[in-house]
């Protein structure tokens, strides 16, 4: 009875999210598939190795799906401390993925081009072109729809999703640039070269976004505590709230996704009766929630009681 009494039925905004994201995963599941066609058959190097880069990045969105629709129907309550750990893992799978990929490209281009003897044929560089200007269409239409129905307060894999999407706007439009000069070249050696130029930058472009992500990600798993800057912030506006009657004895704190949680041990002056104490309290929490936002705030007594 109480699972069935925490469900909630997901906003329409939530359910506009789900979709684009949806629609834009069964788009890249289908241009995953001919890209995969296309590389294979015109030798093209950055086609094959964008969709390898693609099929990895699907399995990541369509876990991510599963995950943002648990959450817009509260499926993850039993998470008494919110879920941000488990959104800022698939935050992190998404950067070590496309950092993997990048470095793995980046290897089998440099490869490619002292190795190759020959250069991809200019109908298969072609086709590669057109195939990749259709993604990159949909991965502009995506990013758009994705931005249309993203709220102040989405989640975190929901942001994941339109960053990941940016950096696929960025690569396939690179890669339309090379695919396209390397198509029109009349020569094979150029058209070898434009092709691992676009290679390279997406997979230096992949590997860069990657690991920026995975950076990011990981304080929140570790449970690292906030910067001292902003420790130090909300021990003044603690201090400030209560007027200096508040003596802080002990801050502990550990990022986890949004909501930072942050935990104050005070003592106070044995002079205040329990309204005043109550009251300073609020003011202390109205306070930091004010002014910091998104923090999941304890204050716990220690030391002296007021009197009564």
């Amino acid at each position: 009875m109480t699972e069935k009494a925490e469900f909630r039925n997901p906003t329409s905004e939530q359910r506009s999210q789900e979709r684009t994201i949806i629609y834009a995963s069964v788009a890249d599941t289908l241009i995953t598939t001919a890209q995969v066609i296309v590389g294979l058959t015109s030798g093209s190097l950055t086609m094959l190795g964008d969709s390898v880069r693609a099929f990895f990045m699907l399995m990541v969105e369509y876990y991510s799906l599963w995950i943002l629709r648990g959450i817009h129907r509260n499926k993850f309550h039993r998470y008494e401390f919110g879920i941000g750990k488990l959104e800022q893992f698939i935050v992190m799978i998404v950067g070590v993925m496309i950092t993997l990929v990048g470095l793995w490209f980046l290897n089998t281009t440099v490869t490619r081009l002292f190795a190759a003897d020959v250069a991809p044929s200019p109908l298969g560089l072609a086709v590669a072109a057109v195939v990749n200007g259709i993604n990159f269409m949909i991965n502009i239409f995506a990013l758009y729809a994705m931005l249309q129905n993203r709220e102040k307060d989405a989640s975190d894999i929901y942001r994941a999703q339109v960053k990941s999407r940016s950096i696929k706007v960025v690569n396939s439009m690179v890669l339309q640039i090379t695919l396209t000069i390397a198509a029109l070249a009349t020569d094979p050696l150029i058209a070898l070269i434009m092709d691992t130029v676009g290679a390279s930058f997406v997979s230096c472009f992949m590997t860069f976004n990657g690991v920026r992500m995975t950076a990011r990600s990981v304080p929140h798993l570790l449970d690292t505590p906030l910067s001292s800057q902003k420790l130090g912030k909300i021990i003044e506006i603690a201090n400030g709230a209560s007027d200096l009657t508040v003596d802080i004895k002990a801050v502990r704190s550990r990022q986890s996704g949004r909501n930072d949680h942050v935990e104050i041990a005070v003592a106070m002056a044995n002079h205040l009766t329990v309204d005043q104490f109550r009251e300073q309290l609020i003011r202390i929490s109205d306070a930091i929630k004010g002014e910091i936002g998104e923090i999941d705030l304890s204050i716990v007594v220690t030391g002296e009681s007021p009197t009564s």
